[in-house]
């Protein structure tokens, strides 16, 4: 009978063990898993704020360059101002201009509100008179990009040595935004 009884004391332990305190045991390291899991997402979370008034100054510092970088750019309804500097830097300047070219606007992807128009110019005048034709463009309002410029001489120059006529071809990029910030551009004041 004792020998049941141990035997019966040894099932019920097992049975015990098996189904309470295995589960017991699963259930709490799942539970410290997650509690170590939360206190790693805490201290992030934490490390994070402390970081979010640098990130939020460095967020406005950023909007800031953007408002600035975009003043310089044109709008597209406003390339014939752009034109007209143009024409006011040969006219000022004294250079012939043969001719000028308006390329397509090209869009910088989609949803971006920036696009780039090729302009080609090309202008004949004496050597002063080109390069101040150049630093006139140079200092026109807006981002241009010189892609390529051909400088040679004209024939003029071959026949009067006295005076170099330069002919300049200018293949130049405008940078200008297809939409004002937040708006539509038609609707920009």
């Amino acid at each position: 009978m004792r020998l049941i009884t141990w035997g019966f004391m040894v099932v019920v332990i097992v049975m015990l063990y098996k189904f309470i305190y295995e589960p017991q045991v699963s259930r709490r390291n799942t539970l410290e898993l997650q509690i170590q899991a939360a206190r790693s997402r805490v201290s992030r979370l934490a490390a994070d704020r402390r970081h979010l008034g640098q990130l939020k100054a460095e967020l406005a510092e950023a909007g800031e360059r953007l408002s600035k970088l975009e003043s310089l750019l044109p709008l597209e309804d406003e390339v014939p101002a752009l034109l007209r500097g143009i024409d006011g830097a040969r006219r000022s300047t004294q250079v012939s201009l043969n001719s000028i070219t308006l390329g397509v606007l090209r869009v910088a992807g989609s949803g971006t509100p920036y696009g780039e128009l090729p302009i080609t110019i090309v202008v004949e005048g004496t050597y002063s008179s080109v390069t101040a034709f150049l630093d006139e463009l140079r200092s026109l309002e807006g981002i241009m990009a010189v892609r390529r410029l051909d400088i040679s001489s004209t024939p003029e120059a071959a026949e009067d040595s006295k005076r170099s006529h330069l002919s300049v071809s200018i293949d130049l990029v405008a940078h200008v935004r297809t939409e004002a910030r937040g708006d539509k551009a038609g609707d920009r004041q």
